[in-house]
């Protein structure tokens, strides 16, 4: 027999129990997420393309010329 954080009752942070699986605000704020429901459901790809869009640095093709450069 396996010892498995993943099986039954138990959270992935422990041996804690967590609520039922249909009560996701209380299991978001066991694992430290609070978040008011605020309409549409975004992807962590969609946050972080969004994040990524002004980020300079992150362009494959940066400028040459170090003074016009974004930091």
């Amino acid at each position: 027999m396996t010892d498995n954080a993943f099986v039954g009752d138990e959270t992935p942070v422990g041996d804690m129990p967590s609520p039922d699986h249909n009560q996701v605000d209380d299991i978001g704020r066991v694992m430290g997420v609070q978040e008011e429901d605020s309409g549409a459901l975004r992807t962590s790809s969609e946050i972080l393309a969004r994040r990524d869009q002004s980020r300079g640095h992150l362009d494959e093709s940066p400028d040459p010329n170090p003074e016009t450069r974004r930091r």
